[in-house]
């Protein structure tokens, strides 16, 4: 068993010395000036990195300082920025007519003077019957809510404007419904108390029912019990997220097309796309297109794997141009992409294409002296950088703890730091080698005592 963990353990140490990275490994650098004295830094990622990272996810990106040692960073998108927008409008409501049930045919009974009656059945005329049939009251417990002009808002709530014959305080009841038909009712709020109190100095009016962003073509407002109000206007409070995102936009240029309406070309590094932009020379141009994206460059007959369509246009009609030239996709960091055109769309048809595309942050301990440098470009087999440090840090110190104050310096000596790493490597592959040796010696002596074990036991089986 002390055999087994002492090869387990000779195993490990070989392991991490094998995985252990040189900086000289890295072909490009930018030095990173810090300015105060954080514990921690964040910057973007600069452009030129996407234009010169081996891995589209940018796992062949460092940061060492003076003595080359890496420290712990990570890489991450920034939160989108969500943004609310509040408006309120007014609906239009009516109220809910009620039929009236009667009898039409009736039993009577005739008394005569002697004491004698006959019983007989009065049966009105048709006209009056059918005029009885159809007629109408209104309901005063009920009123319909048109909500079709809001094509499909959610609404945050319904405000009541109400009025009473008589003054006075109250508090009521009400129920709320929705449907999409008029026929087919689900209940959004039941028994929701609404409140209307003057005092000498206040006033307390509860007069909103919450829908929690609901979207229904109508709604229904009963009275289920008490002193029914007469409801003057109905007003519907509207929220309207929208999100912000830190997109950057870059022209690309390389494209070429071929003769069958194809467009291929290549974002030209790492970027993670959200969105194309294509800007047309002529006006009243309008196409469907078919994105694709692929890879690598092999195999330019195939379309590769088809990710989104849509239609794009640029028109004038007196004197007002109208431009949808956007097409969204999933973000992506693929690098190859083909469009294709359902019209004849050429070379001289498209003015220029754009992406909008988000930035990477990166953010980093400072451990060790100053200064630090950022490596990036290494095309050997790397794994992605591990972000387990931070998320042990205490959340109420992430917000505080990184600095933006970084300043990128392009010409920086990395000569000592690649000195002191590649002594520091060579020290590390020495250690490794010590470890081949003293892992093959134990094995052997580990071997050489099995062999005599097992000898021993074959020759006392063989004399009983």
């Amino acid at each position: 068993m002390k055999s087994v963990i002492m090869l387990m353990i000779l195993v490990a140490s070989f392991t991490i010395c094998a995985g252990t990275r040189d900086a000289s490994e890295y072909k490009k650098h930018i030095g990173l000036k810090l300015q105060g004295n954080s514990s921690g830094y964040r910057f973007d990622v600069p452009d030129d990195v996407y234009d010169s990272t081996f891995y589209p996810d940018l796992r062949d990106m460092r940061i060492i300082n003076a003595t080359g040692d890496f420290v712990p960073m990570r890489v991450y998108f920034p939160t989108d920025e969500i943004i609310l927008k509040y408006s309120q409008t007014t609906l239009p409501i009516f109220k809910l007519n009620k039929t009236i049930s009667k009898n039409i045919d009736s039993q009577q009974t005739r008394t005569t003077i002697d004491g004698t009656y006959e019983d007989y059945t009065l049966t009105t005329s048709k006209t009056l019957s059918h005029y009885l049939e159809n007629l109408e009251i209104e309901d005063p417990k009920q009123i319909i809510i048109d909500a079709t002009v809001l094509k499909g808002q959610k609404i945050e709530s319904l405000e009541l404007d109400w009025h009473y014959k008589t003054e006075g305080n109250r508090i009521f009841t009400v129920d709320l419904f929705a449907s999409d038909d008029l026929s087919h009712w689900v209940t959004i709020n039941k028994k929701k108390q609404l409140i209307e109190i003057n005092t000498n100095s206040k006033t307390l009016l509860e007069n909103k029912i919450e829908l929690n962003q609901q979207a229904y073509s109508y709604y229904k407002i009963s009275f289920p019990q008490g002193v029914i109000p007469e409801i003057l206007h109905v007003k519907a409070l509207l929220v309207d997220q929208l999100v912000k995102k830190s997109q950057q936009i870059k022209s690309v240029g390389g494209y070429t097309f071929s003769n069958n309406n194809i467009l291929r070309l290549t974002t030209g590094g790492a970027y993670t796309v959200d969105a194309f932009v294509i800007s047309f020379n002529q006006d009243n141009t309008i196409t469907n297109v078919k994105l694709f994206s692929r890879d690598n460059v092999r195999n330019l007959r195939s379309r590769g794997v088809f990710e989104e369509q849509g239609t794009i246009y640029s028109m004038t009609s007196n004197g007002v141009k109208v431009t949808n030239n956007t097409i969204n996709i999933r973000q992506s960091n693929k690098r190859l992409w083909q469009f294709q055109f359902d019209d004849n769309i050429n070379i001289k048809s498209v003015k220029k294409i754009e992406i909008k595309w988000r930035k990477h942050k990166v953010e980093f301990l400072a451990q060790g002296k100053a200064p630090f440098t950022l490596l990036y470009n290494n095309s050997n087999r790397l794994k992605p950088v591990s972000s387990q440090w931070y998320y042990k840090i205490p959340k109420k110190l992430r917000n505080t703890l990184f600095s933006s104050n970084v300043i990128f310096e392009k010409k920086h000596d990395l000569s000592k730091k690649l000195k002191t790493s590649t002594v520091k490597q060579s020290i590390k592959q020495k250690n490794s080698n010590y470890a081949k040796w003293i892992f093959w010696i134990i094995l052997t002596i580990v071997l050489f005592f099995l062999i005599i074990m097992a000898y021993k036991l074959l020759k006392e089986t063989s004399e009983n």
